[in-house]
């Protein structure tokens, strides 16, 4: 159970893949370095290589001002499909049923998260989750950063929503805030009591906080 319950990082982090059946049959795969897309010729009984580095079409547009249009397929593997094709932001946040998010962490979100370019855990938890290009989830992420620290939304729901992604992490996680893949924070644990109650940049991390390999 110990290999089976890593971080999401840890656990795709070799490849990962999904089937989707449609109008054609089509394989995509990740070993962590594009997304190749093979679709089913069923003429030969073979996949097809017909979308080779998929990565190169994500490039988001960021803070372009425009506004996005909403499309909800009902399926992630469908959704996220046209997301890697077409760009935008793939969303299946929290609500007042879910309150964690209704993915399963380790068998929908990470493994979509890692072909997407861009805890504490059990092998059926669920999390909320954002997919899409880089810079259109640094937009995404501005918005929570500004609403979640707001001062006068203290004592409301945005302390709800802080509280509820605390309790996903674990005392001394690094983090990477600025989604370029290098670890940039640290989940911390300020009352010893085992549970996180703040983030902060691994430079300002109080003495003790960091895992041992970790230098400042």
């Amino acid at each position: 159970m110990a290999a089976t319950l890593q971080p999401g990082s840890s656990l795709v982090g070799l490849a990962s893949g999904y089937c989707l059946y449609s109008s054609s049959t089509f394989f995509a795969l990740t070993l962590g370095a594009g997304v190749q897309i093979f679709t089913l010729d069923p003429h030969i009984g073979e996949c097809v290589l017909t979308q080779p580095n998929v990565a190169d079409l994500q490039d988001g547009n960021g803070e372009s001002g425009e506004r996005y249009t909403a499309r909800y397929i009902g399926s992630v593997v469908g959704d996220v499909h046209r997301t890697l094709l077409y760009g935008g932001i793939f969303g299946y946040p929290a609500d007042s049923k879910n309150a964690n998010g209704k993915l399963r962490l380790l068998y929908e979100a990470a493994p979509m998260a890692f072909l997407e370019p861009s805890c504490r855990r059990s092998v059926h938890q669920r999390v909320p989750v954002l997919l899409g290009s880089p810079d259109d989830v640094r937009e995404m992420r501005k918005y929570y950063d500004a609403f979640t620290g707001s001062k006068e939304m203290e004592g409301g729901e945005a302390r709800r929503i802080r509280e509820r992604c605390f309790t996903r992490l674990t005392p001394g996680q690094l983090l990477d805030t600025t989604i370029d893949k290098v670890p940039d924070s640290v989940a911390i644990d300020s009352t010893g009591d085992g549970t996180v109650d703040s983030v902060v940049p691994i430079g300002e991390a109080p003495p003790g906080s960091l895992p041992d390999d970790v230098e400042v």
